[in-house]
């Protein structure tokens, strides 16, 4: 993969996600969706016919993945097996990976989600695609795809900061001692509101966290500096002296308590053409796949590159 699938990967225009025109990235006019995909968006009919080299193989998978997707629900939705309940999306909401019957269908899911409409870097296609991942989770409680994994960057995309906080605290914290019963869905999941962001993340500390949700953590925690900062500088009519955001500092630890090889965002080119088949907790891939889920909301969001450079020394 060469620099030009980084470039249209991960580094879109800087700030919040716009519809915009595939080929020209207008956003100030009116735009029709394409029929392929329905995650891209132009301006003309000239400017789809003009992009259509550079955006017909994304175009085909997603509308591959779309139908087989489709397939696979409508066999669900027909399934009456042993290892099938019957009107499984109604009687098996919850524990759907529970069921051998359910987990085609799962799968080809999230390969549309986070394969395919996540890359496409678009509005229409992070929105839907953070869609999927959440009603996913609703249907498996335990997420046994790992779609939580992928939740927060796309919410940091979307600026969808409490709730990608939310989100990450929740999972944190849910079950403490080990008792959570993830088969009983009567318990409450996913249920956390109006966390305090300004608080020290030490619950992240806990256990083994995800380092996809260290990540992001950090750049909500780099945001809510930066906007700190302009602030306070506005107030006062000068320049503040470098501050430090507390998960930055144990971001560094990490090493010491899971010893995960660091998540390198200031060169991240090496990690952003990786293609683990798997991966584990503390290895290099599971790096690999952070710098992936995380970089493009680090990209479009002013500042934090930088000042993640300058906290870093």
């Amino acid at each position: 993969m060469s620099d030009a699938y980084i470039e249209t990967t991960y580094k879109g225009p800087v700030g919040s996600l716009k519809h915009r025109c595939q080929h020209c990235k207008a956003t100030d006019t009116e735009l029709f969706k394409c029929a392929g995909c329905h995650a891209a968006r132009y301006c003309s009919r000239n400017h789809q016919v003009a992009d259509r080299p550079q955006h017909k193989r994304l175009r085909k998978t997603i509308k591959e993945a779309r139908a087989e997707t489709a397939k696979e629900e409508r066999l669900l939705r027909n399934a009456d097996d042993e290892d099938t309940p019957a009107n499984t999306f109604e009687t098996a909401a919850g524990l759907f990976w529970g069921y051998k019957g359910t987990r085609d269908y799962m799968c080809a899911r999230m390969r549309l989600a986070k394969s395919y409409l996540l890359r496409s870097g678009s509005l229409d296609g992070v929105r839907e695609a953070l869609d999927h991942m959440l009603d996913m989770i609703r249907l498996c409680r335990g997420d046994n795809v790992g779609m939580r994994q992928y939740v927060p960057g796309a919410m940091l995309r979307l600026y969808q900061d409490q709730e990608c906080y939310d989100f990450i605290k929740w999972w944190a914290t849910c079950d403490p001692d080990g008792k959570y019963n993830w088969s009983d869905v009567t318990l409450p999941h996913l249920n956390l509101r109006g966390a305090d962001i300004f608080e020290d993340p030490d619950f992240l500390m806990t256990g083994l966290p995800g380092i996809n949700h260290l990540v992001a953590i950090l750049l909500l925690k780099l945001k809510l500096l930066i906007d700190v900062r302009k602030i306070l500088a506005h107030r006062k009519g000068a320049p503040l002296a470098p501050l430090r955001s507390p998960i930055s500092v144990k971001l560094q630890d990490k090493d010491e308590h899971q010893q995960a090889p660091p998540v390198d965002l200031a060169s991240p080119q090496k990690a952003l053409v990786t293609t683990p088949e798997t991966w584990m907790m503390g290895t290099p891939e599971e790096s690999a796949l952070a710098v992936q889920n995380s970089y493009a909301a680090f990209w479009t969001t002013e500042g934090t590159l930088d000042l993640l450079k300058e906290l870093r020394g």
